[in-house]
């Protein structure tokens, strides 16, 4: 897990499908991207990822832990020479 859910619009490797459609025992769709399979349906798509959260045990930052992670990669970026770094 990246830390933050996938782009509705990106492509979705077909691997990611063939995981996932084993991991719930369906047949993956063909598709590609989250958009084609919601069709425009956000609320829906913005429900089934709160129930991955909620699964996996993630909850959203709250403000306080969102500044520290902030000055922290600042902190970390100060004087490198690149981002990768």
């Amino acid at each position: 897990m990246t830390g933050r859910t996938l782009d509705a619009c990106k492509q979705v490797p077909r691997f990611l499908w063939a995981h996932v459609g084993a991991q719930v025992g369906v047949t993956p769709p063909d598709m590609g991207t989250l958009n084609a399979l919601y069709d425009g349906r956000k609320d829906t798509l913005a429900h089934h990822q709160m129930l991955a959260y909620q699964a996996l045990g993630f909850s959203p930052m709250a403000e306080h832990q969102r500044r520290y992670v902030t000055r922290w990669v600042k902190e970390r970026l100060t004087g490198q020479p690149s981002r990768t770094e």
